[in-house]
């Protein structure tokens, strides 16, 4: 009995609390995604009286103020984005929940200290970075989108490839 205590206490030593607390937060983080994607895959594709009434909800948020910070095509960029997005309903959630059950499997294996979870971690953090440039056009939107899940994967993979010198 000892022995599994002392083995437990060597593990969590070597791993560390900075793995730990990264490894809490990507499972947080991978939890929260899949919660906000299942209703999407049950619910399916929306009707075309939902997709209608989803975009005069999005004109009815234009003011001149906005047009003029977002500029003319913000919102014929939005619409089109709920319109592909709405067109490619089921590949985009199937992308989505593969990648999360790909982020999940990442973080375990890095808790586990092994160093091939960081490069399934990587894999990970470029499929929301990709996917913008596969399912839409380009615009400010898209450019935004990229450049925020950039940042982030750009963040996190430093934080985790520091750690890989714990992991064999």
């Amino acid at each position: 009995m000892s022995e599994l205590l002392d083995e437990k206490s060597l593990l969590n030593e070597k791993r560390g609390a900075t793995l730990k607390v990264l490894a809490i937060l990507s499972w947080v983080w991978i939890g929260l995604g899949t919660l906000m994607t299942l209703p999407g895959i049950f619910s399916g594709p929306m009707t075309p009286e939902q997709l209608e009434d989803a975009k005069v909800e999005i004109l009815s948020m234009v003011t001149p103020e906005s047009q003029k910070i977002l500029g003319p095509d913000f919102m014929n960029e939005n619409i089109a984005i709920l319109e592909r997005t709405n067109e490619l309903h089921y590949s985009i959630m199937g992308l989505n929940i593969s990648s999360y059950i790909l982020g999940f499997y990442a973080v375990f294996l890095m808790y586990n200290l092994k160093k091939k979870g960081f490069y399934l971690y990587v894999l990970y953090s470029l499929i929301p970075v990709i996917s913008p440039l596969l399912f839409f056009e380009p615009g400010p939107i898209r450019g935004m989108t990229i450049g925020v899940w950039l940042f982030l994967a750009s963040v996190f993979c430093i934080l985790y490839g520091v750690q890989t010198k714990r992991m064999a």
